[in-house]
């Protein structure tokens, strides 16, 4: 016989709910920054994107920023390169603004929910009729 468990495993910590100050700090890095890059980023790469959320680690060390635009994706693509390439200035910004000791490290990554729905909403679109038939 095997001495396997069956119990279920424990969700790694990724997997956990976010804490409240987790989501306080989650919360706070989305609106300096939706502000920041708005009002102060000059570079024409970062121009039309949105942020849609913001995942910060339990450590508060780093923080996950997750970023869509109405353009196509490989203007997302450069507007990631923008946003990675402004990075300090994005942190200074959050550094002056926030009431922490320590600013998260920033990575930025594309979401591809909009994307997705766009995808999905072609082929809904290719699968209906034209012309609605009268029954």
């Amino acid at each position: 016989m095997s001495s396997k468990s069956h119990a279920p495993k424990t969700p790694s910590r990724s997997h956990r709910e976010p804490t409240r100050r987790q989501k306080m700090v989650a919360s706070e890095i989305f609106e300096i920054l939706s502000a920041s890059i708005v009002r102060q980023l000059s570079d024409p790469r970062v121009h039309n994107i949105s942020i849609t959320h913001v995942e910060v680690s339990g450590d508060l060390h780093h923080a996950k920023v997750f970023v869509t635009s109405s353009s196509e994706a490989k203007d997302l693509e450069r507007a990631l390169e923008g946003l990675n390439s402004a990075g300090g200035f994005l942190r200074k910004q959050l550094a002056a603004h926030m009431g922490t000791r320590k600013v998260p490290d920033l990575q930025f990554f594309r979401d591809d929910v909009i994307y997705n729905a766009w995808e999905l909403e072609k082929v809904i679109e290719s699968i209906e009729p034209k012309d609605p038939v009268d029954g």
